[in-house]
């Protein structure tokens, strides 16, 4: 059934005259004072397994009722751990060419809907239409607080679901037009109250959270930090989300041919730490490829799986051997990882989530940066651990739409392709791309027609520069245009190129790199002075207690106690009576 919560009859009447078709899955409610106390009502009472809620306000599409029930089926099929749907909602990645971690399924005063067709995992959801696994919810004995007004209730369910170990999502079968803007001051008051604020601090890990309205912040309480059960809302509506769903695999293939053994024990090193940090979701696999017969070390088969390429030894291999590795590796995703990068552990759950709940045509970039590497001392140059590294240039993730002015913004470790991408690309173009097989494999999976960019913004390798053992600091430049020539010649000429690369250049143009930056350290600056704010009253507080008479009278009984459980020594407590 479709639940509307209508302000008064008048606006009840006129949603089932404006939705006539609907009328026999319609059932109105009036006179709610609490949308928290209604919900609850539907979870505990109901007699249905799924119920959709919307406002009076939304106009629905005429075959609504046939998407709402094949959207179920297919939650039911492909997510079988959701729990909440929505239309519009915050993600914990970000997505589409615009690379946004806000999605808009839907049509109102704000504008339009900014992606299509896919069902993603969200953090939080709007309500205006909201679809509830009630069963689900029952069977985890789901609770919301008992708060009035109808401000909060679609972000505090969210939580709740995420919570109770369901998934939220947000789907595009819900698409509606939406006639309000909603009222912002209304939101600000609630978000700021004492009663929202306590809430988060004792529901969430996170000090902040994102919402469709805005960044709300929770209060610093010390002793919330010592509740067990607090979502990390992030991560745990990604964990929740794909709960239930077949293992996808990534091959994180290196390309080499021994040269530099000690480098490529480092890339090995880290993939392995890589490898151990990304949990279950997604099954990474270290794989070695390469153009050289038997000459792989011992240790380097005990560390990755070596495969050799029957190719020829007068031509530049590094292309081939991508599109080799495609057709001899059973993996849904490859990830290109140089002999002499090196890959950062701290988020790897974080994109074996991603990538599990990634739809099909996904192009997932990341972030990673150039490291201007020296030995410290001559003669230290094969001792990769006495290398000093300062930071050089950051490619960011969020600017992968730039390749298409002309310049490649991504480098190959900084995007995972889908097997099909690789496989889709002409033999022939594989053999005379070779310096820009990076940019090459971008652009082709850019323009294709199902491209769907997904953007993990957390820095995942390291690439080294040195003096010696760098293509990219090659001074002369033929190989360079050769293979460029080739490339835009197979582009121009593909049959399944979009049109991507019309695009006017103040639409795939990024805003400068530190103008982000800058916000960023702003909104660091606000959050460190908040909790330096909230230090400083704890530490006045303290100062108030250590001062007043109940504490300074039971002295003598805490120096007693310390004294026998050992935590001090009767020379100490002497020498400060002295």
């Amino acid at each position: 059934m479709i639940h509307v919560v209508a302000r008064s009859e008048k606006h009840g009447q006129a949603f089932l005259e404006s939705h006539s078709g609907l009328r026999s899955r319609i059932v109105v409610k009036t006179g709610q004072r609490s949308y928290f106390r209604l919900l609850q009502e539907l979870i505990d009472t109901c007699p249905e397994d799924y119920v959709c809620v919307v406002h009076d306000d939304v106009f629905l599409c005429g075959d609504f009722g046939v998407r709402l029930d094949e959207l179920i089926a297919q939650l039911n099929a492909n997510w079988p751990n959701w729990g909440l749907v929505g239309n519009a909602a915050v993600l914990s990645v970000k997505v589409g060419y615009a690379g946004t971690n806000v999605v808009r399924y839907l049509s109102d005063p704000h504008g339009g809907p900014n992606l299509a067709s896919e069902i993603l995992p969200a953090q939080s959801v709007d309500g205006n239409v909201m679809l509830l696994n009630l069963k689900a919810m029952r069977t985890r004995q789901l609770r919301l607080p008992t708060f009035d007004g109808f401000q909060l209730y679609d972000i505090i369910l969210s939580i709740e679901t995420v919570s109770a170990g369901l998934g939220v999502y947000v789907a595009p079968q819900l698409a509606c037009w939406h006639g309000s803007r909603g009222n912002q001051g209304e939101f600000d008051r609630a978000k700021d109250s004492e009663a929202f604020k306590y809430y988060l601090a004792n529901a969430v890990q996170n000090r902040s959270i994102q919402t469709l309205n805005g960044t709300t912040e929770a209060c610093f309480d010390l002793a919330s930090r010592r509740i067990r059960g607090r979502v990390e809302l992030e991560m745990d509506s990604l964990r929740q989300a794909v709960t239930g769903r077949p293992v996808k695999t990534v091959a994180v293939v290196t390309r080499t041919q021994f040269s530099r053994p000690e480098l490529l024990g480092r890339t090995l090193d880290t993939v392995g730490s890589f490898i151990a940090s990304a949990g279950t979701s997604t099954r990474f696999r270290s794989y070695i490829i390469t153009d050289r017969k038997d000459a792989a070390p011992e240790d380097i088969k005990r560390r990755a799986l070596v495969l050799e390429a029957d190719l020829p030894h007068d031509t530049d291999t590094r292309y081939q051997l991508v599109r080799f590795a495609a057709e001899n590796i059973d993996a849904d995703y490859f990830w290109f990882v140089d002999d002499d990068d090196w890959v950062f552990p701290n988020e790897a759950e974080r994109l074996g989530l991603a990538i599990n709940a990634a739809p099909r045509g996904a192009i997932v970039f990341l972030d990673c940066q150039h490291f201007d590497e020296r030995p410290v001392a001559p003669g230290s140059d094969n001792d990769v651990h006495l290398y000093r590294s300062v930071e050089g240039h950051f490619f960011s993730s969020q600017r992968f739409l730039s390749s298409l002015s002309g310049q490649n913004h991504s480098p190959f470790c900084g995007v995972i392709f889908e097997r099909g991408a690789l496989l889709a690309i002409p033999p022939r173009v594989y053999e005379t791309v070779t310096y820009y097989e990076d940019f090459m494999t971008i652009l082709n999976t850019l323009l294709s027609l199902k491209c769907f960019p997904i953007v993990v913004d957390k820095l995942y390798v390291g690439i080294s520069l040195r003096n010696s053992g760098n293509t990219v600091t090659e001074t002369d430049r033929t190989k360079w245009d050769r293979s460029m020539s080739e490339m835009v010649s197979h582009l121009l000429n593909s049959p399944g190129t979009s049109q991507m690369l019309s695009l006017p250049s103040h639409a795939i143009s990024i805003a400068p790199q530190h103008q982000q930056l800058l916000s960023e350290k702003l909104h660091l600056e606000q959050e460190l002075a908040q909790v330096r704010h909230e230090l400083s009253e704890r530490a006045k507080l303290i100062d108030r207690i250590a001062s007043s008479k109940s504490w300074q009278l039971t002295r003598p009984l805490r120096v007693a106690a310390r004294l026998f459980r050992g935590q001090v020594t009767l020379r100490a407590i002497l020498n400060r009576l002295r």
